[in-house]
């Protein structure tokens, strides 16, 4: 999908779909530093050629921790042969409110507001949920509703209106509400729903 050498910062985007024969399918760091905020990365293959070599099938980092830095962002649901989400470390100390598949980075579960190891992040297909760009829907349950940090965001990928705090759900510690990842899942009339959106999200905070 990406493959970065220089300064890259990547706000309110959907990484989706994308394959390397290798190593990387969402986005490979070779060299600079990236900073991630308010995205999801998912549904990306490494080792496409099936030699039982790729890995990191969302992120890919050749380099070391300290040139990635994730903030409420989504890596899971990516595929590989070892590793499936990220493959080498992040930058622990400046990552927080993310939820992560397998393969860690180095983030601890529970550290920041980090939700690590998780099996099924309860996301949409890539479709039409509104505004301009496709998006992965959160579908009711999901670990991600109400569990990250806004950062300063004022709308997530679709220009919906964030955070969107529902009373319902316990808010992460320090969190203020937000969604994790580039969808905000707002309350939504059933007569209201975008073509193309999931219905079990309306259940969720319809």
């Amino acid at each position: 999908g990406i493959r970065n050498d220089g300064l890259l910062t990547i706000i309110n985007s959907t990484i989706s779909g994308n394959t390397a024969v290798r190593s990387g399918g969402g986005l490979s760091v070779i060299a600079g530093s990236v900073t991630i905020v308010g995205s999801t990365i998912t549904n990306n293959t490494a080792d496409s050629d099936h030699d039982n070599l790729g890995d990191g099938g969302g992120i890919h980092n050749f380099i070391g921790g300290s040139a990635i830095v994730l903030k409420n962002t989504i890596v899971a649901g990516n595929f590989a042969f070892s590793n499936n989400d990220i493959n080498g470390s992040v930058d622990t100390t400046n990552s927080s409110y993310n939820l992560v598949g397998s393969g860690n980075g180095g983030l601890t579960n529970g550290d920041n507001g980090n939700q690590v190891g998780v099996a099924d992040p309860l996301l949409g297909p890539l479709a039409n949920n509104g505004g301009q760009t496709n998006t992965h829907a959160l579908l009711t349950g999901s670990p991600a509703i109400d569990q990250g940090q806004a950062f300063g965001a004022t709308t997530d990928q679709r220009g919906t209106a964030r955070p969107y705090d529902d009373a319902g759900i316990a808010n992460a510690s320090g969190g203020d509400g937000s969604d994790i990842g580039a969808f905000e899942l707002p309350p939504i009339d059933f007569g209201d729903a975008p073509a193309g959106y999931p219905s079990a999200s309306h259940a969720a905070r319809g």
